[in-house]
């Protein structure tokens, strides 16, 4: 059996009591540095997953490994060994820990906030009605602030549209979800519009099947102003 493979059944608890054998005379040999070589590349072959479970065991195990059940006895490493094994997984296993694959952002690629159609800014000029504050608000991207004057206004479709789009924008989505679900259900003025925005809303919130469910509807409907985006977006999630 090959160094790597003794060291990967080890990594698994999986070594007969012959190949315990040969693995403490391999971590017992002169041969430190090309040992903690092939334990780095075993470690590096792990599923992250598997090695996070092997560090919550780790301390335990440092402190005496036991043999299989038919030996019935237990052996203390030496304290070098140890020491080395430690540093070599403890530093690999922090850039496992810590490093992911960076994921797409879906909402940088494809949000783009719906225009201010209801009461645009007027240049030099300011408005004390308060949908019309609010959708200014919304104008200047000030969401949040927006999202508190909605709040004041009575509940209609528009405002639960554009107050969706707002949440959204500052990563409230359960709120976003719940407004904009109102309005593709009211089968109001901005319904169409509240499905595109309600997909992105689910596909940040992680409920991906969800969002491609809203997407492939977009896909088939020739007549949304969100197809195209709809389907480049599932060619992506696919």
């Amino acid at each position: 059996m090959s160094r790597e493979e003794l060291l990967d059944k080890y990594i698994r608890g999986e070594l007969t009591v012959e190949e315990q054998k040969a693995f403490e005379q391999l971590e017992d040999s002169t041969e430190e540095l090309t040992f903690l070589r092939d334990l780095e590349v075993v470690l590096q072959a792990e599923d992250r997953s598997k090695l996070k479970a092997q560090f919550q065991d780790f301390e335990s195990a440092a402190k005496e490994v036991s043999l299989p059940k038919q030996e019935a006895r237990t052996r203390k490493l030496p304290t070098w060994s140890w020491a080395a094994v430690a540093a070599v997984v403890l530093l690999i296993g922090a850039f496992l820990w810590f490093w992911q694959p960076a994921q797409p952002d879906y909402l940088a690629d494809y949000f783009e906030p719906y225009p201010n159609i209801i009461a645009p800014i007027q240049k030099g000029g300011t408005s004390t009605d308060a949908l019309a504050e609010a959708m200014q608000s919304y104008e200047r991207e000030q969401y949040e602030t927006a999202i508190a004057q909605f709040a004041t206004s009575p509940t209609t479709d528009t405002i639960q549209f554009f107050s969706g789009v707002s949440a959204l924008a500052v990563g409230q989505y359960e709120t976003a979800i719940a407004n904009l679900e109102a309005v593709v259900e009211i089968e109001g003025r901005f319904q169409r519009e509240a499905n595109w925005y309600l997909a992105l809303s689910y596909l940040k919130s992680e409920e991906i099947e969800v969002a491609k469910e809203i997407l492939t509807s977009i896909q088939k409907n020739n007549d949304h102003p969100y197809q195209k985006e709809a389907t480049q977006l599932l060619e992506e999630l696919n």
